[in-house]
């Protein structure tokens, strides 16, 4: 699982003047916290029962974090019909195993906790909503924005998702990162590659565009 890079994001977020975080997947809200240092408000979606409630006690009484529960695709698409200011999205919903995970045929030990997913079994595109969560950022938010997202070691060098790569199960096979860099094309201003982070700017939409 990649290392979160709150500095890289500072910068980003302050030569652009971001004042607004957008996350999914909160898990245990360590970034979820690092972001509200930076940001003067977080919003941070999450899709499992359990991690949503223990983020929302956790954060109970910090003005500047809202905890969301649901499938990050659709809590996006209503969270940006209140929201059209210049935002950062830090993507970060992917499943991450659970109970039945075989963490022993594993190169990554896991978190020890289930984390969600949608649909009634962890297949690729229920794992992994990452390039639905784009597609409804680049269609329903007209702000200039800057996406910032984790794990593109789950990539080949080709683009193409991979599987099994951190732990058995896990399968980002449904993705590929040049259809989504297609999918963005008309709004792209940069696209950089960070370690195992990746990093869009996309320009603001302007009437009659």
């Amino acid at each position: 699982m990649g290392k979160f890079r709150i500095r890289v994001l500072k910068k980003y977020a302050e030569a652009a003047e971001y004042d607004v975080a957008i996350e999914t997947g909160t898990l245990l809200g360590v970034s979820t916290l690092r972001l509200s240092k930076y940001f003067s408000r977080v919003y941070t979606i999450e899709i499992h029962r359990e991690l949503y409630e223990k983020a929302a006690a956790k954060f109970r009484g910090n003005d500047r974090i809202r905890v969301l529960f649901g499938d990050s695709k659709l809590v996006l698409r209503e969270l940006l019909k209140e929201i059209q200011c210049p935002c950062l999205f830090y993507l970060d919903a992917h499943f991450s195993g659970d109970h039945a995970t075989n963490w022993k045929q594993s190169r990554w030990r896991g978190y020890r906790i289930d984390t969600g997913y949608a649909g009634d079994r962890p297949i690729a595109e229920n794992q992994v909503p990452l390039f639905d969560e784009i597609k409804v950022i680049h269609d329903c938010l007209k702000s200039r924005c800057l996406i910032y997202i984790d794990d593109v070691d789950k990539f080949d060098e080709n683009g193409a998702g991979l599987k099994d790569k951190n732990f058995q199960g896990e399968d980002w096979s449904h993705l590929n990162l040049n259809s989504i860099k297609d999918y963005l094309a008309q709004r792209l201003q940069s696209w950089v590659k960070h370690k195992s982070q990746l990093i869009i700017q996309l320009a603001e939409i302007r009437e009659g565009r």
